[in-house]
């Protein structure tokens, strides 16, 4: 009887040992898994590029002509003319505008050589700045935030008197450039 029970425990332990040595080897494989388990790392970024655009009479002008006539001032005299105001709406706190042309000058639309020069400024917070200057001006957030403080105005006055140019037509188109201050 004895030998039946060691018999019986041997065998016990046998089995002990394959549960035992399945038990490891399950371990060890769901451990190895995990090891070997795929990461991903995202690397997230953003970047906000400076972005302006400019408004005329509540509408955005970029890329657009303007038509600005000189009419003879009653007052002056001069072919002369100044804007509404023109308002830059953006995320950035100030831009720089100015005429890109080296003068102000409309030649004739009939082919003489006449030509009538111009004087052109900048007009902010009521002070006067020569046009083909950089002027800093003001961005604002959003065009209903728009008031005479933050906006600008372009005026063009003749040389001389209306009355000392040939009677001819005259026109010309100048390009004015708006560059963020980064």
């Amino acid at each position: 009887m004895v030998d039946l029970l060691v018999g019986h425990v041997n065998n016990m332990i046998k089995y002990k040992n394959k549960y035992a040595l399945l038990l490891i080897t399950l371990l060890s494989a769901f451990g190895s898994l995990a090891a070997y388990s795929p990461q991903v790392n995202f690397d997230i970024s953003a970047e906000s590029v400076p972005r302006v655009a400019l408004y005329y009479k509540g509408n955005v002008v970029t890329d657009k002509i303007i038509d600005f006539p000189l009419v003879v001032n009653g007052v002056s005299q001069h072919f002369e003319q100044t804007s509404d105001f023109f308002y830059v709406v953006g995320n950035v706190k100030n831009v720089n505008v100015v005429f890109a042309d080296s003068d102000f000058v409309l030649h004739s639309t009939q082919g003489s050589a006449a030509n009538v020069n111009l004087n052109g400024d900048f007009i902010l917070n009521n002070v006067s700045s020569n046009a083909l200057q950089a002027l800093t001006v003001p961005v604002i957030g959003n065009i209903s935030q728009a008031l005479a403080a933050n906006g600008f105005k372009v005026h063009f006055i003749s040389e001389f008197l209306a009355g000392n140019y040939a009677q001819d037509s005259y026109a010309n188109s100048f390009t004015l450039l708006v560059t963020p201050i980064l």
